[in-house]
């Protein structure tokens, strides 16, 4: 792969391999890095944000470190600068959610959350697509309060965000008009978090998950909510037999939620929708225990007709081996298909794309419904983010016909 660097830009060799009319992009990855991946993209696939990981070898251990970037099929990736330090900015061990966390429908903003200049701190702002016009959130009163973004209106009017200490904070609301608020809580919660792009297109929604922890800050409960200005913050329950839950993504209206619960006694990990006061579970896309089933990612379309999930797995079953860490599937909420990721791939006539190809994180899919992104390891053996997939091709309108078991699944 070839790169030419120009100050934060990175020309990288991206590739895109058709079958019958299926496109699979991979967005290629610098040399030195250990992997890029996609969090957001607009639905035409020519706009997309994410991150790439590099090794950093430190005292005492190594660390890895994300730089949150932006790519298109003209420019490939291009890194988004460091923000400002000052005394609002959050010191802190954690450098997870280095990315581009979401943009606007017509992708004329992108929310991010970078390293600052010290790069000892985290910060969070708004840029345009091309990484200018650098609003940042951090640097404002207040804006301790967000300083990892995890939602924007697509206006761009209203941000939902929130800051960590030790463990997650609390959300945190901002708007031009208002500045930044702080969602009161029920009891006995103490913290909570915005999903990453679990808000309405007019910004009067929103969804996350509040906790409560103790002084030791051990996490003893957990659920998803619902945000109104009405209402505030709403606790929407747990499927039967739970006692945790998380919000993943919300419909566009703000109506639907996407979510996952489980038992803290369990591993499980059981999809839900919630509308109307009502909870449904999605069940699981395999005929194992359902206690080996944990959701590592999940999102929805804007009108909830098509959900994506990345499930992760640590066993093996029937004794096979794999290199497989994640398996993803697309799945149809009217009919409760679940059709993994490599079989929708051939129902749209496109196996021959991803040949070479293994550990298909999906993290979500795009407004319309008919594309996912995420990544995936590539022949090469490092992992690379991907666009560009057709989910609309593959939906899961008619039941797997492939992989029948998870052995099958697995062990190919």
């Amino acid at each position: 792969m070839t790169i030419v660097e120009t100050g934060a830009l990175f020309l990288i060799g991206t590739s895109t391999a058709a079958a019958a009319g299926f496109n699979f992009t991979h967005i290629g990855s610098p040399d030195d890095a250990l992997g890029s991946e996609v969090t957001v993209a607009t639905d035409d696939g020519n706009l997309a944000g994410g991150s790439v990981v590099a090794l950093v070898e430190a005292s005492p251990r190594p660390y890895a470190r994300y730089t949150a970037v932006r790519w298109t099929p003209e420019m490939g990736i291009k890194t988004l600068p460091n923000l400002s330090d000052n005394a609002a900015t959050q010191t802190t061990s954690v450098r997870s959610y280095v990315a581009v966390r979401d943009l606007t429908a017509d992708g004329s903003k992108l929310l991010f959350n970078s390293h600052t200049t010290s790069d000892d701190r985290r910060a969070t702002a708004v840029c345009s697509p091309d990484g200018s016009n650098i609003f940042e959130l951090t640097t404002l009163p207040g804006g301790e309060k967000i300083t990892i973004g995890n939602q924007i209106s697509d206006g761009g009017a209203v941000i939902f965000g929130y800051d960590i200490d030790v463990v997650v904070n609390r959300t945190s609301r901002w708007t031009a008009a208002t500045g930044f608020e702080v969602l009161a809580l029920p009891a006995p919660y103490n913290r909570s978090a915005p999903a990453q792009g679990a808000i309405s297109t007019d910004g009067a929604v929103s969804a996350g998950a509040m906790f409560t922890y103790d002084a030791d800050f051990n996490q003893t409960a957990s659920q998803a909510y619902w945000w109104t200005a009405a209402e505030g913050v709403k606790g929407i329950g747990y499927l039967p037999g739970h006692d945790r839950s998380n919000a993943l993504d919300l419909s566009a209206d703000g109506s639907v939620v996407l979510g996952s619960s489980s038992n803290s006694t369990t591993s499980a990990s059981e999809l839900f929708l919630w509308k109307d006061g009502a909870m449904t579970s999605l069940g699981y896309p395999h005929e194992g225990n359902p206690g080996d089933y944990f959701v590592a990612a999940a999102a929805m379309d804007s009108d909830a007709r098509v959900v994506t999930v990345a499930q992760e797995h640590s066993f093996c079953p029937l004794g096979c081996e794999t290199e497989q860490n994640y398996i993803s599937y697309i799945m149809n909420p009217e009919n409760g298909y679940y059709v993994e990721f490599r079989e929708a791939v051939a129902k749209a006539r496109g196996t021959s794309a991803i040949k070479g190809w293994r550990d298909f994180y999906i993290n979500g899919v795009t407004d319309d419904g008919n594309t996912v992104y995420g990544n995936a390891v590539g022949p090469g053996g490092k992992f690379e983010g991907f666009i560009g997939v057709p989910a609309h091709d593959g939906r899961a309108d008619t039941p797997p016909e492939h992989f029948d078991t998870v052995a099958g699944r697995l062990c190919r």
